[in-house]
């Protein structure tokens, strides 16, 4: 099979052992190394998400550094003895440091287009569905349909938030601060977490339709992502539940005081082709069953 793929979904023979199993967590592992060309298409997805980290956190570190409360940072320097005892001078030079995170947001578009490829790499059956490092465009323009739709459900996260502050400045009175902590707790961060995992979910889930169409709006496929969980309610929460757990054990890793920064990375870029390769098990039992998932 032809190692070049466009939006048009065809067919394919699925992998007899997912079909089999269903799901199978422990292959989401396995597959990478039965690529012979693994370590370098993984140094690839490495490289590029140290790249991507630290365009997003130095800057935004120095730029905290530059408004953060002279008191705090005294509180911090007890800490972190090499931080300054006074703000940073916020001028248009230290601003200038938001400027790499135009290269952040960058190369997260790579990423999410390379994840995009390799689910779909995974959904047509290829033997070894790693993407080479090409079609740079291609994979850009894949992670920014994703990039965007991700801002607009987040977007109306932010909205719906901005609506609890509003009514959670707006309570006066007796035991007003009582009512307001109790509203912000039990109220709106539940709210918000909650949301953003259902924001995790629907953008995760869609990247199966957006991969025939190339659409954006395909990320809006409530209707879709309903049937699913109507239909196929026990495999969906099986896709989830591991790709869940995947990453609770990803968090756990990193958390380890022996684990250093270059391990922290080496677990995060890992997490691309775990996720990527359980969405594309999922994928290919939704086709056996319904000829083509997005259609059904």
């Amino acid at each position: 099979m032809t190692d070049e793929l466009d939006f048009n979904f065809e067919p394919s023979q699925p992998d007899e052992e997912i079909t089999k199993r269903g799901i199978d967590f422990g292959r989401a592992f396995s597959f990478i190394v039965e690529d012979p060309r693994w370590y370098i298409k993984m140094t690839g997805i490495a490289l590029l998400t140290l790249v991507t980290t630290v365009f997003f956190v130095v800057p935004m570190w120095l730029v905290i550094l530059a408004i953060v409360p002279p008191e705090t940072l005294v509180e911090l320097n007890e800490l972190i003895p090499q931080l300054p005892d006074e703000n940073l001078p916020l001028t248009s030079t230290y601003w200038l440091l938001l400027l790499p995170v135009a290269g952040g947001v960058l190369g997260l578009m790579l990423l999410l287009g390379y994840y995009i490829e390799f689910v779909r790499r995974v959904r047509h059956g290829i033997e070894h569905p790693l993407p080479p490092w090409d079609a740079w465009g291609h994979k850009l323009y894949d992670g920014a349909m994703m990039t965007f739709a991700y801002a607009g459900y987040l977007a109306s996260n932010l909205a719906i938030g901005a609506v609890f502050v509003v009514l959670i400045r707006q309570i006066s009175g007796m035991n007003a601060q009582l009512y307001q902590t109790t509203l912000a707790f039990c109220g709106l961060l539940p709210f918000m977490l909650i949301y953003g995992l259902v924001i995790i979910f629907l953008t995760s889930i869609n990247v199966l339709p957006y991969s025939d169409s190339g659409n954006i709006l395909s990320f809006y496929r409530v209707g879709w992502v309903w049937r699913r969980l109507r239909k196929d309610a026990r495999l969906t929460a099986q896709w989830f539940g591991y790709g869940l757990l995947a990453n609770i054990g990803f968090n756990a890793v990193q958390s380890l005081p022996v684990v250093g920064i270059a391990a922290s990375i080496l677990v995060l870029f890992i997490s691309v082709p775990v996720q990527g390769h359980l969405l594309g098990q999922y994928a290919i039992l939704l086709d056996e069953k319904y000829g083509n998932a997005a259609e059904a």
